[in-house]
């Protein structure tokens, strides 16, 4: 599972690259273990401690069934994580997740589909954030706007995010073999 981190806000989209027509078919196969297993994990390893939140699909998280009944899935996965003894709120309307009033009661978001996620945190975060790839055997960590390879061998562009990955990796790393290795 991909997630975009910053110290101020995480985020997991549940689905990624796939046409927006398929999100919701690709929602339903969620595997909810998995899941918890990621946000434990991102827990354990950066410390997050506000409340987290899941967003709808459909506009306004689909005004309980008025503009689509998609939201059923998440509020079967809100469920499971309820079941296990963690609080999600949601599903809540994407457009209004990321106003500062919800920034700061939540440490992480967890959204329906990749452009719904990466597109806020991008603008609000720029190069100070982090693609931390969950559930692998290994820690990965690269930088939020990816490889780059328009600048490979260029000399141009900003290496914060490629230090700020690499500086996240080696201060979590033995964290990161404590938590694995536990799982």
């Amino acid at each position: 599972m991909m997630c975009m981190h910053n110290p101020e806000l995480s985020i997991i989209p549940l689905t990624n690259h796939i046409p927006l027509r398929k999100v919701p078919d690709k929602i339903q196969h969620v595997d909810a273990s998995a899941l918890y297993r990621s946000v434990v994990f991102l827990k354990n390893l950066t410390g997050f401690s506000k409340k987290m939140a899941m967003t709808g699909i459909n506009p306004h998280a689909g005004e309980n069934g008025k503009i689509g009944d998609e939201e059923k899935y998440l509020k079967n996965l809100i469920q499971k994580f309820a079941e296990r003894g963690i609080p999600i709120d949601g599903p809540l309307p994407a457009d209004g997740i990321f106003m500062p009033s919800n920034r700061i009661k939540y440490s992480l978001i967890i959204t329906a589909y990749h452009d719904q996620a990466l597109i806020p945190f991008k603008a609000l975060y720029g190069a100070n954030g982090l693609n931390i790839t969950l559930n692998l055997p290994v820690l990965r960590v690269s930088p939020d706007h990816g490889p780059a390879y328009e600048f490979a061998g260029k000399y141009e562009g900003d290496i914060q995010s490629v230090y700020k990955s690499l500086k996240f990796s080696m201060e979590t790393g033995e964290q990161w073999i404590k938590q694995y290795s536990s799982l």
